[in-house]
């Protein structure tokens, strides 16, 4: 038999034969030609796989889009849904990653969208097992034209046929952790826990800046603040049992500007802030006559650790003292238009559940009020700390104060400048000893009451009376 070639040549046969004897120097096989075969198939499944990738990460890249588009219909459609209705029907709205409420009605005037009031704007989607999380801006317009922005999340969940919006459940804030502080022991979810890590000191140095200020000593043990996830959780930040409860800040609606470290921090020191004002009461009861000068103190307290509301305040004391200056009642039209200049440099209508409790949302609704056509003594301050509820706008209700909260805080500011931070607890105590201010600050500061009012109203017009004189 003759013998061809064949891979069999190369191959060392265990039963050799006569025909097919080994041959006894090792022979090279040509490999040559199937470097050649080999590596061109190699080229081959290569390419193959390039263009198959393409492909896939194409599809891919369309069902992503397509998802998108899906969740972004879903979304216009709830908006639309909550809608003032017009009384008309309205066609299918064009989705983009812009998502503008659909109006009634086939031309809709600025009126109508002023009415209506919303749109929402996605800016990014993600993916948790087997939720959505949508990242939206919502804007409202209010009947005067201002306006209001948020960023929040959205959490939607597929069921077989189209996206439903959901309430996550605690699966996608991650597992449990714990951080101590000097005054705190956080508990919450690892979703939260790089803004809880960076505004935990901030807490901290408060919550001891509070008692201090107080005259209280250091607490016994370490509060509690539990971060609740989900919806299940704390509704509103509050004390509970002595544990401080508070919202995820992933759920938090965050204004233009702001951060949810910012947040947080805020919605922690609030109530704790009343909490430590309730402990002081009870340590040193006061005297009824002293409730608007507890508010006074405990706002004052939190303007220290607000730097949003103390921006505020700086630059509407600024105001007041021009309007002071120029006279109210024969400048009013320019009051005015100065405090809506105001209240859009400092985004009030996007961050005015920052300020509650401030006074700053009646200013800004009211603004003929807030200037006054002369300084307030200090004796006819509690009997104008009557606070009013307002109505004006269907979105929220609000409460006016005929005596501004910004400028009654100035009263501590003149106190602390003057005679020392460690006069605040002199003065607490001062609130359970003396039924006036004639009796009570010649014992607390050693002046009479007329001295410190001279000062105090001074010291509100301070700038002015440091500008120069003009020239004869």
């Amino acid at each position: 038999m003759k013998r061809g070639r064949s891979k069999l040549d190369w191959l060392v046969l265990e039963n050799e034969d006569d025909e097919f004897p080994a041959s006894p120097v090792p022979v090279t096989p040509p490999r040559r030609r199937y470097r050649s075969v080999l590596l061109g198939g190699i080229r081959v499944v290569f390419a193959g796989l390039l263009i198959g990738g393409n492909a896939l990460v194409h599809t891919a890249d369309q069902g992503l889009e397509s998802i998108d588009r899906e969740l972004e219909a879903t979304i216009a459609l709830e908006e639309w849904a909550t809608a003032p209705s017009q009384g008309a029907s309205n066609s299918s709205a064009e989705i983009s990653r812009t998502v503008k409420v659909p109006f009634v009605g086939d031309t809709p005037s600025e009126s109508a969208r002023q009415k209506t009031g919303v749109e929402t704007q996605v800016l990014e989607i993600t993916f948790s097992h087997d939720l959505a999380v949508v990242q939206v801006l919502e804007s409202r317009v209010y009947p005067d034209g201002q306006t209001e922005s948020l960023q929040r999340l959205r959490f939607y969940r597929y069921d077989g046929q189209e996206w439903v919006r959901t309430a996550p459940d605690e699966g996608y804030w991650g597992a449990p952790m714990t951080l101590e502080t000097e005054r705190f022991v956080f508990k919450y979810r690892k979703q939260d826990h790089s803004v809880v890590a960076r505004a935990a000191p901030a807490i901290d140095a408060a919550a001891i800046d509070l008692r201090a200020a107080l005259g209280l000593p250091p607490p016994a043990g370490k509060v509690t603040v539990t971060v609740y996830p989900g919806s299940n959780g704390a509704r509103a930040p509050s004390f509970v049992d002595d544990e401080l409860q508070l919202i995820s800040p992933t759920l938090l609606p965050i204004p233009i500007g702001l951060t949810a470290q910012q947040l947080l921090t805020w919605q922690a020191i609030g109530p704790f802030a009343t909490h430590t004002l309730d402990e002081a009461k009870a340590a040193q009861p006061i005297y009824g006559e002293w409730r608007y000068m507890a508010e006074v103190i405990e706002r004052w307290l939190l303007l220290q650790h607000n730097e949003l509301q103390t921006a505020w305040r700086d630059d509407l004391l600024a105001w007041r003292r021009d309007v002071y200056a120029a006279g109210a009642p024969e400048n009013a039209t320019l009051a005015t238009a100065g405090l809506a200049d105001l209240c859009a440099k400092h985004h009030i209508w996007e961050r005015i559940v920052w300020f509650q409790g401030s006074g700053i949302g009646a200013h800004c609704l009211s603004p003929a009020s807030a200037a006054p056509a002369s300084l307030i003594d200090i004796d006819t301050l509690a009997q104008l700390w009557q606070p009013e509820t307002l109505d004006l706008y269907p979105f929220y209700t609000t409460s006016a104060e005929p005596v501004d909260a910004a400028l009654v805080t100035t009263i501590v500011d003149y106190m602390v400048l003057t005679y020392g931070r460690e006069s605040l607890p002199r003065l607490w105590r001062g609130f359970g000893a003396y039924h006036t201010w004639d009796t009570l600050i010649p014992v607390v500061f050693g002046v009479s009451a007329e001295t410190f009012e001279r000062g105090w109203q001074e010291y509100q017009l301070q700038p002015l009376l440091c500008d120069p004189l003009p020239s004869p």
